[in-house]
């Protein structure tokens, strides 16, 4: 199973997209509102990690990697790392703000739509 996280900041509060991806076929996808508050940073990654480690525990699967866009990263930069060490998950990170030319406009996506990118990217 993949999984794509995307997340994007409105006045207070953040709106996370989450997307299992069996390689195949998108099979669950979710959208979740937490407030920032004064560490955006730290409630992304305490919000995001408990809710995948109980998303794999309910559903028996094993992530084997997850996709992660460089937007995701500016709001929460630790949390690649916290992916891999706290569960298991290679995390893949995905820019298009260097210059290259996306095939994609990711900026006019949903943060859902986005997530679900972010999990067919990590397949390819």
């Amino acid at each position: 199973m993949y999984l794509g996280i995307a997340a994007r900041k409105h006045d207070g509060s953040i709106d996370i997209g989450f997307c299992a991806h069996d390689g195949t076929y998108s099979t669950d996808f979710a959208v979740h509102t937490i407030e920032a508050g004064n560490d955006p940073a730290s409630a992304l990654s305490n919000y995001i990690l408990p809710q995948v480690r109980r998303y794999q525990e309910e559903h028996e699967y094993k992530f084997v990697g997850v996709g992660i866009g460089t937007d995701l990263l500016q709001l929460s930069p630790g949390l690649s790392s916290r992916i891999w060490r706290d569960l298991d998950i290679v995390p893949l990170v995905f820019g298009w703000d260097k210059g290259i030319p996306s095939v994609v406009d990711t900026q006019g996506m949903e943060v859902d739509e986005l997530a679900d990118y972010m999990a067919r990217r990590c397949i390819l």
